[in-house]
């Protein structure tokens, strides 16, 4: 009276129903595959966070070199400004010397 080869996992799914009931097995298997799908989506959720972190270093590496550009274009700037200054100094004097004679 064989219903199939011993050891399928028909057989040992049948055996574990009459044992320990099919609600259990139910939940036994549900729980399996809820705890399959959640590893899953951890495994998505980790690899996104990862890409995530290279890209958001790639952006602050990207804007520390921005601001050192800024910062250089504004120590030029400042050195500009004084010889601007200076220039103008120099060609008020220059008019005030013309002007006198």
């Amino acid at each position: 009276m064989a219903n199939g080869p011993t050891g399928t996992w028909i057989d040992t799914a049948s055996k574990a129903i009459i044992q320990v009931g099919f609600p259990t097995v139910m939940a036994g298997v549900l729980l399996w595959w809820l705890l399959t799908t959640f590893q899953k989506s951890m495994d998505i959720t980790t690899a996104r966070m990862a890409s995530n972190t290279e890209a958001i270093s790639r952006l602050v590496a990207n804007e520390e070199a921005i601001l050192k550009e800024l910062q250089g274009h504004r120590q030029e700037l400042t050195i500009q400004t004084q010889y601007l200054k200076d220039l103008t100094e120099k060609s008020t004097r220059l008019l005030q010397l013309k002007e006198g004679k």
